[in-house]
């Protein structure tokens, strides 16, 4: 005789466990991963349940802490009472419209899959309970400007992400139906996330778009900054901007015939003029090599013509990235090294631990590492206002630590062509800053 079907409810579930109804219960337990330290979000799977003529299988909820987006500026700049960059305007000069498709890699979770067959009468009912620690995808997606943006300054806002997430990785000691495709298409979750701070937490967050894309001309692109840069003067009415952040350009082909007077030849046709009392953090490139004036092969079109433009050289810095955990970080092997722009040229942390595909790399770049220099160049801004942009920048770049290998002593002396000034120095920064500024009527 064809069962009639049932649909359970969560007490009638709870009745038929505790008598113990017909069947066996057997179940298989699996390690979770570590709650990472810096978690900062909560992902929480919502119950799903199937029910057939014969019975029901239900998938429990569950909830985890994880971490989530660009937040590795929290530990590796730090933090100093009463400088916010509250009142100072940065400009982020990016692409927020390319968005880059993402796989986040959820932290293991435990679920029950409670299986419970309907018999003609409940004592002729059965229930099977099995427990594994199972890992999904959460599909997303972000833009290169919002990673910038999130550590530079401002504090993005708490807020509730929802979404259905990608079938697991298998676990051999779960049955193939614990994450089946009609398991998984039904398995709806929601990520509740911290609010995350910038370097300049209460700074407001100007976002400027440009192109980003591989078709870019890097002497076009200069005509887009430069409309920027006007703006950042007051020229178009904008609020002034303190500081300008760049984590764009395009290497240089040395080998196609860009020689250092081909570019400055070029960088002539748009000319950056007037007086620029905005601080300029600009990424120096992800080539690898150094920016060689005799070779300028891999060096960031848009980092060189801002550090030796007349209107612009005082104010800007051009960053490096370093990588590793604070106070045992290394240059990264993909950032361009300083070479003829070392006056310049300052080192800062290009990770964000933020890891967006399945294979569990990070986010780095010196595109990361330029905002940090640009949300400590606002909290100066914030807290000596008297301050010229030139004088903020030569803060930054005079009180860098040259201790390269972090065991506590100097290991240049003034400025090199591979360590240019050295590393950022917050606290360092802002004692110049203070010194400065006490100087000023």
């Amino acid at each position: 005789m064809h069962n009639r079907k049932k649909h359970l409810t969560v007490a009638g579930l709870l009745a038929l466990l505790l008598l113990g109804c017909g069947g066996g219960t057997g179940s298989q337990t699996d390690a979770l991963d570590p709650i990472p330290d810096n978690a900062n979000a909560t992902v929480s799977l919502n119950g799903v349940t199937f029910s057939t003529d014969n019975g029901t299988t239900y998938y429990t909820a569950a909830s985890r802490r994880m971490a989530y987006g660009a937040r590795a500026h929290l530990s590796d700049v730090g933090t100093v009472d009463g400088f916010t960059g509250e009142g100072v305007w940065i400009e982020i000069i990016d692409d927020f419209v390319s968005t880059v498709d993402t796989s986040i890699v959820v932290p293991s979770f435990q679920r029950t899959r409670m299986d419970v067959v309907s018999g003609s009468t409940s004592s002729s009912s059965s229930s099977t309970a099995t427990t594994c620690s199972m890992r999904y995808l959460w599909q997303t997606k972000y833009t290169h400007g919002d990673l910038v943006s999130s550590i530079a300054g401002g504090t993005t806002p708490a807020q509730s992400l929802s979404a259905t997430l990608s079938v697991p990785t298998a676990n051999p000691a779960c049955a193939s139906s614990f994450y089946a495709s009609n398991t998984s298409a039904g398995l709806k979750a929601t990520l509740d996330v911290d609010p995350i701070p910038g370097v300049a937490p209460k700074a407001t967050v100007l976002r400027s778009r440009v192109d980003l894309s591989t078709t870019q001309d890097g002497e076009q692109t200069l005509a887009s900054i430069q409309e920027y840069l006007r703006s950042s003067m007051g020229d178009l009415g904008s609020p002034a901007i303190g500081v300008v952040n760049l984590s764009l350009g395009k290497e240089i082909n040395a080998t196609g015939g860009k020689t250092y007077d081909e570019v400055v030849a070029t960088l002539a046709q748009y000319p950056i003029t007037g007086t620029v009392n905005t601080v300029i953090t600009v990424a120096a490139g992800n080539s690898g090599g150094p920016c060689d004036q005799l070779n300028l092969n891999g060096c960031n079109h848009v980092a060189v013509a801002l550090a030796i433009q007349d209107a612009t050289k005082d104010s800007t810095i051009v960053v490096g990235a370093l990588t590793g955990p604070a106070g045992a970080q290394t240059m990264a092997g993909y950032s361009t090294r300083p070479g003829f722009l070392k006056n310049r040229f300052i080192w800062a942390s290009g990770d964000t631990d933020f890891y967006p595909d399945a294979s569990g790399n990070m986010a780095q770049g010196t595109s990361f590492a330029a905002p940090r220099v640009a949300g400590v160049a606002a909290l100066i801004k914030q807290k000596y206002p008297k301050l010229t942009s030139a004088e903020i920048a030569s803060a930054i770049l005079d009180t860098a630590s040259k201790d390269m290998n972090n065991d506590g002593k100097d290991d240049f002396v003034g400025v090199d062509p591979i360590f240019g000034r050295g590393k950022l120095d917050l606290r360092g920064a802002l004692g110049e800053a203070a010194r400065l500024s006490s100087k000023k009527p």
